[in-house]
């Protein structure tokens, strides 16, 4: 009886509603098929499986570098349908954990399908694109013509890069050893050439390197032919084999009430680095070390972008100004890029005052402009360079409006007053606090203004993603997130690493959230002072709407801490991670196994 697909249907559901290890553990039987776990797939989790395609090979499971990771439900072994033209008949895959499969596909486009319903199609070689890999074969080989039959097993270089819409494509191309340039591949392709370098290079199915540099070739074969010079030091492949997918990290560094969370992306050599908020004054002189730290001497931010106007971003995002000496973007919308568009005739603090000086011209990438979302259309997406984007999804007109006037109201009563060598520290529009007994009744309850006109950020590069949303309110970020998930077709959107929202007060969040949103890791960055965030209904609304995931916190604190018990974990099949002993900090490798610098508790 063990042996029966019921058994191993039965043995795959009961793991979703048991603790992690209290399942029983069946192999699956043969023959076993994705349409069998079509009922179950909706009360399962997902799963990453590795996809990677070398020329007319895919492989699926564990794949070295520079493969795909696609969400297929938790079963073990994850199962996925492949059908292409050279496979004939669909033919059901199944991958046990920490092995790979290998799928002959041939050159023509391969769809995916997994039991949840999603589906990818790998793109194939085309006419156009074989006709120039023959000649540029032919062209290579030293004095003779190669055999067209010769050119798919010589074909086997594959990297990825983005075309000008930001999609991720392969590349494909020949392999060349140029005596002068050092080893290279020369290709047809639809990515971008900016968007190749920092990609892993495959040769004849093996990691043959790192993109160092890429531009385009105007060559006697075709306009827009892009060669793309190759690291293949030993160091720099020992780097590349153990990197993670994307090799994204994200770093909350330790910003006391606040938060200050740098992105980092692109092989160890050449690293890209973007900083978000800098916490409040008190903690700026702890976020620059740990600025200098990673981004080592010569390192420089792409971008440091300030969320809002709260005291708690940007009195140290003013002190990383001072610091760092290369920084290629600053976004904030402060009174100058607020003036013209939106009236705005001051700040509502000195801090923001100050900082907006600090700034000098802001939104470069926006002529200097507001950083706004449109009605309707397309969300602002922006290329960074090593083939990241950041996807914009919020300000918009309306909350933008409603900020400029209320600092029109508090620059007029500061000017009244005199009083305008006072700060405050923190801005009046905090949420109420359990101190002064008027905490909110219910979630979503913030109305501040400030927090309503926050940045909305969607970070993503080689797959993976970031989403990192200041202190909106969250009707906002309900309402953006389902605009976009119409927008790329999906039923909601999944991303890799979520930071909460506020420090993870309950203000900020509602049930509807989680019905739009799943995160492989709930991040909240805060030290829990002056508001002890983040609020237990927050936390436990997380335990309820996203069993299986990871929640990690920055620092160790009374009200971090009790989420950290073994018992609270193994109930809601929940991952928590603490930084280790004293320390605070957490980092955050995406798509790897953990965080590092940290501990699961």
């Amino acid at each position: 009886a063990l042996g029966t697909r019921t058994a191993w249907l039965l043995a795959v559901a009961s793991s979703q509603q048991l603790p992690p290890g209290a399942g029983v553990t069946l192999a699956a039987p043969a023959r076993v098929a994705v349409v069998d776990l079509q009922a179950l797939a909706p009360q399962l989790g997902e799963t990453a499986l590795g996809v990677r395609r070398i020329g007319d090979r895919l492989e699926l499971g564990a794949v070295d570098p520079g493969g795909m990771a696609l969400m297929v439900p938790a079963s073990e072994p994850r199962l996925v349908t492949v059908a292409s033209s050279a496979t004939g008949p669909e033919v059901d895959v199944a991958v046990p954990a920490g092995q790979t499969q290998v799928v002959d596909v041939g050159w023509e486009p391969v769809t995916l399908r997994a039991a949840n319903g999603r589906h990818w199609v790998v793109p194939e070689l085309s006419d156009e694109e074989q006709g120039w890999l023959e000649s540029a074969l032919r062209t290579s080989a030293s004095g003779g013509l190669l055999p067209a039959q010769e050119v798919p097993q010589l074909a086997r270089v594959i990297s990825f890069g983005r075309d000008g819409d930001g999609q991720r494509v392969p590349v494909v191309g020949a392999w060349l050893d140029d005596v002068d340039a050092g080893p290279g591949v020369l290709a047809r392709t639809r990515a971008l050439p900016a968007s190749c370098v920092g990609a892993l290079v495959v040769h004849e199915g093996r990691l043959a390197g790192v993109v160092k540099q890429a531009f385009e070739e105007r060559s006697n074969l075709e306009l827009g032919s892009v060669r793309m010079l190759v690291d293949n030091r030993p160091d720099a492949l020992v780097r590349a084999r153990g990197s993670t997918v994307g090799n994204i990290s994200v770093q909350l560094l330790p910003a006391s009430l606040g938060a200050a969370v740098l992105v980092s992306w692109g092989p160890s050599d050449a690293r890209h680095h973007l900083l978000v908020d800098g916490g409040p004054r008190r903690s700026a002189k702890t976020v620059i070390e740990h600025l200098h730290k990673a981004l080592g001497p010569q390192g420089r931010l792409e971008l440091l972008a300030v969320t809002h106007a709260d005291a708690d971003r940007v009195e140290g995002a003013g002190a990383v100004v001072d610091a760092l000496p290369s920084i290629g973007d600053i976004w904030f919308n402060g009174p100058e890029q607020l003036r013209e568009r939106f009236g705005v005739t001051g700040a509502h603090s000195m801090a923001v005052e100050r900082f907006a000086r600090q700034a000098g011209h802001a939104n470069r990438l926006f002529s200097g402009q507001p950083i706004v979302v449109p009605p309707q259309g397309p969300f602002p997406r922006i290329e960074l360079p090593g083939g990241a984007t950041i996807t914009v999804l919020a300000p918009d007109e309306r909350s933008l409006a409603a900020l400029a006037a209320s600092w029109n109201r508090a620059a007029e009563k500061r000017s009244i007053s005199k009083s305008s060598a006072a700060v405050d520290e923190y801005p009046v529009e905090e949420l109420p606090t359990e101190k002064s007994g008027r905490r909110p009744p219910k979630f979503g309850t913030d109305r501040s203004v400030n927090n309503g006109a926050s940045l909305v950020l969607l970070f993503e590069c080689e797959g993976r993603s970031v989403l990192l949303p200041g202190d909106a309110h969250a009707a906002t970020l309900v309402n953006v997130l389902r605009r976009l998930a119409a927008e790329r077709g999906r039923a909601g959107i999944f991303v890799d690493v979520f930071l909460m929202p506020h420090a993870g007060s309950r203000g900020n969040v509602v049930p509807e959230l989680f019905d739009v949103l799943e995160a492989g890791t709930y991040a909240v960055s805060t030290d829990g002072s002056t508001f002890g965030h983040p609020d237990p209904e927050t936390i436990a609304l997380i335990a309820r709407r996203a069993q299986g995931a990871t929640l990690a916190f920055n620092y160790r604190s009374k009200s971090t801490e009790p989420w950290a018990s073994e018992a609270f974990q193994r109930e809601h099949r929940l991952r928590v991670v603490l930084p280790v002993h004293e320390m605070p900090g957490v980092l955050l490798q995406v798509g790897d196994a953990g965080p590092v610098g940290s501990s699961a508790a």
